[in-house]
């Protein structure tokens, strides 16, 4: 009979089967896992996973062992899983500076002497595996086929060690929107997103501490705050313990037998959870609200059942949303036909039972059909949940901050003016200010807790300039992780130029049909979760060189305030250290530097692993206002902006503004790399403002336009082309009119001209490009005295 600790000792040797330095050595594999094995006292048992994760991981090839791939004799090279592109050169070199000889030997003379239990040891093992050879992301599991980190595939690997008939479960908590987004001041919302950072975490821990952190896809768990803390394992220094990096929804694989018992436990650890935090703010509502220095207080509303009241409207929180898809099952085909009317399972079917001399179709080579049928059951389920609607029958009003239920508490203060103020909070709203209390009073994880507690005023962050709010996501997501993205590597994109040269000659049908088809495998997968993971560490990084305030990094979406005059270059940098693409400048984090090119990150000039890609793009809504603006209102507005922009076609920023009389103004326009027209807009404006005289600098942008709309158009026919306006009439006007230098009036209409020439490729109005001018020109003047820009 199968014991716990017979669970983990499988594990241990799943993730342990195979070198991960093994297309480097020429060493017997077996054999040198079983000496290492021998070292921290754990028998030697033949993984019968390794077969498993090699079908749902590789591509299968005819003739399989007459083609062959040797790094140390055939090129050099690394593939870009997301985007395909070939890292040769720089590979040569990593590949030069290789030398990890003695450290497996060092880290496992130590690990013997821990004396841990099976399952800490395997946790302790799976936590560090990356770092035991350093850079080892950078390590193929494959040579015939290496776009993929020998690290995520010893992870598949022990995720499917202890049973054969896998699952993938999906589970989300939220609502997201509109519970982040309720909230009057920045601890609300940096509160509030990292509470269901942390509820997330509670439900993936069970799978973790019982099934193994292997289990976990999405989000990639390494380098995880709360797990750091949990099992007191070292965490990196680049990562911030006070960001909410937990996106609100996890996948898994796990037995199939167990599922429903998981999915079950699961929710229930995360509602035990929420009732544990609310009773123990529910107790201390007076306490946490009273501050004799800041004259601030809390008081409970004379409310019958005021206690009933308050459970009541928790529990309505979180939605729990799971579905699960059975891997093995023998009807995963025909399913996935009938939900995407496409043949593409049957077409991939039939070509590999076709294939000659190669290994035998089983339960797990069809994952990525299994994976992409999740994601439409999951979808389907969320928008047919059911909404219970708590009805409240009390006549106290609203909550001021949500209005979703009514008031239960009161939080008064007094103003910068010495009036008395009145806040009215629901249970949710006050649970969300004071979720920090429970983090520093009832749980480890203090220093995340003192962290998120010390928020500036959003005049503190903004100081002389107006509030920026930035909200910004990866642009598809869905479709990067499902494979359905256009851009993605085909099948024989991802092979090395040897295997592929080899296939033509082998089977020319088969060669054709990989070079037309996409098809997602698990590393695939652990590769856009870990990438997403390695985003957020610069997120954090770049808005700090921008002297904004992040309020949440949780995979590809970013929330965060800025001053006005410094948003539109972070906005500008985060979205290309997302792709990889390169930046002007160095990105530092704890001494070491980080470069970006052709959609990889280097660390002091070494390959590390990859970024997103050059195909992969990014949507921001950025919004401009007055720092006293309502917080929420300004959420609002910003995230319609995001929605603009990814109207306009995705890989674009809208940019709005609302200004000194209440008008709200934006504009919206492609992101540009050949040329950054966007970055040489802020460049211009940075310096012409220091040469051009004081009197022109106000007028620029709002002159361009009227020049435009005057000289351009007669009632709606077009009498100028825009090539016209900027070479003739541009010239005139800023020359007779507002005496500009001619340096300043070249600038402006080479600045001009590429904008059109954007405008003619991607479509769009040649108004949009003024527009741009005068959003941006505006966001970087300093307020007035009157709190409003000129």
């Amino acid at each position: 009979m199968s014991t716990k600790n017979d669970f983990w000792i499988k594990k241990i040797n799943a993730i342990m089967y195979t070198p991960i330095e093994k297309v480097f050595i020429n060493t017997d594999h077996e054999e040198l896992q079983k000496n290492r094995l021998k070292r921290i006292n754990i028998e030697y048992i033949k993984s019968k996973s390794e077969s498993l994760a090699n079908t749902a991981d590789k591509v299968l090839l005819p003739n399989k062992n007459e083609i062959k791939v040797d790094f140390n004799n055939d090129e050099l090279l690394y593939i870009h899983p997301l985007s395909g592109n070939k890292l040769k050169n720089e590979y040569k070199e990593f590949v030069k500076n290789i030398n990890d000889k003695k450290e497996w030997e060092i880290y496992l003379n130590d690990l013997s002497k821990m004396n841990l239990k099976s399952n800490e040891l395997y946790h302790k093992l799976w936590w560090d595996l990356p770092n035991v050879l350093k850079y080892s992301y950078m390590y193929p599991a494959d040579t015939k086929i290496p776009d993929n980190s020998i690290i995520d595939h010893l992870d598949t690997t022990a995720a499917m060690s202890n049973s054969e008939n896998i699952s993938i479960l999906m589970l989300s908590i939220g609502p997201v929107q509109e519970f982040i987004a309720a909230g009057r001041k920045i601890i609300d919302l940096k509160t509030g997103s990292y509470l269901l950072s942390y509820l997330t975490y509670k439900g993936i821990k069970y799978i973790g501490e019982n099934y193994g952190y292997d289990s976990i896809i999405f989000p990639s768990m390494r380098e995880n705050y709360f797990l750091s803390k949990d099992h007191n394992f070292e965490l990196s220094k680049e990562v911030d313990p006070s960001i909410a990096s937990l996106p609100n929804v996890f996948t898994a694989i796990l037995p199939t037998n167990d599922i429903e018992k998981i999915v079950k436990e699961v929710e229930n650890e995360i509602k035990n959870e929420m009732k544990k935090i609310s009773n123990y703010i529910k107790e201390n509502i007076i306490k946490f609200g009273y501050n004799e220095k800041k004259r601030e207080m809390n008081e409970k509303i004379k409310l019958k059942n005021w206690n009933e009241l308050w459970d009541k409207q928790v529990e309505q929180f979180p939605v729990i949303i799971a579905v699960h898809q059975d891997i093995s099952s023998s009807n995963i085909i025909d399913e996935h036909v009938d939900y995407t009317n496409e043949n593409i399972a049957k077409e991939v079917e039939n070509a590999f039972k076709n294939v000659i001399n190669t290994k035998e179709i089983n339960k797990t080579t069809f994952f990525g059909f299994a994976s992409e049928l999740i994601g439409i059951k999951s979808a389907i389920r969320k928008a047919t949940r059911n909404f219970i609607q708590l009805k409240e029958e009390f006549e106290e009003t609203g909550d001021d901050i949500s209005a979703n239920n009514k008031a239960l508490v009161y939080y008064k203060f007094i103003d910068e003016d010495k009036n008395i103020k009145t806040e009215k909070l629901s249970a949710l709203s006050t649970i969300k200010r004071y979720f920090y209390r429970y983090l520093e009073e009832k749980t480890i994880y203090k220093n995340a807790s003192r962290k998120i507690r010390k928020v500036e005023s959003i005049e503190e962050i903004t100081k002389e300039y107006n509030m920026a709010i930035l909200m910004m996501d990866g642009d598809k997501m869905g479709e990067w992780i499902s494979g359905r993205k256009e851009e993605i590597p085909n099948f024989l994109d991802r092979m090395h130029p040897k295997v592929q040269k080899e296939l033509e000659k082998i089977d020319k049908n088969y060669y054709e049909f990989l070079k037309n088809t996409k098809y997602v495998i698990p590393s695939y997968q652990r590769t856009v979760s870990r990438t997403l993971n390695n985003f957020t560490k610069f997120v954090s990084k770049i808005v700090s060189k921008y002297n904004g305030y992040l309020i949440y990094a949780g995979g590809d979406d970013v929330l965060a305030i800025f001053p006005s005059n410094t948003v539109l270059q972070a906005a500008n940098d985060l979205r290309k250290v997302y792709s990889g693409s390169s930046l002007n400048e160095k990105i530092t984090i704890k001494n070491k530097e980080y470069t970006f090119k052709d959609g990889w990150a280097f660390e002091n000039g070494i390959p590390v692993y990859n970024m997103m890609g050059e195909n992969a793009t990014m949507s921001a809504g950025i919004l401009i206002a007055n720092p006293k603006y309502n917080l929420k209102l300004a959420l609002d507005e910003a995230r319609k902006l995001e929605k603009i922009a990814k109207n306009n076609g995705r890989n674009s920023f809208a940019l709005g503004s609302v200004r000194g009389t209440g008008k709200f103004s934006y504009t919206v326009s492609k992101w540009e790399d050949k040329k950054d027209i966007l970055k040489r807009v802020i460049n211009f404006f940075e310096t012409y403002s220091k040469e051009e005289n004081k009197r022109s600098i106000k007028r620029l942008s709002s002159k361009l336009k009227n020049e435009y709309i005057s000289l351009s158009k007669d009632k709606d026919i077009q009498v100028l082309s825009t090539e016209e306006y900027i070479n003739y009439v541009v010239p005139f006007a800023l020359k007779k009119r507002m005496e500009l230098k001619d340096t300043t009036i070249k600038n402006i209409k080479e600045i001009l001209n590429d904008f059109n020439e954007l405008i003619k490729k991607e479509g769009g109005n040649f108004i949009e490009i003024l527009n741009i001018f005068d959003e941006v020109e505006h966001a970087l003047k300093k307020r007035d005295k009157r709190g409003e820009k000129n």
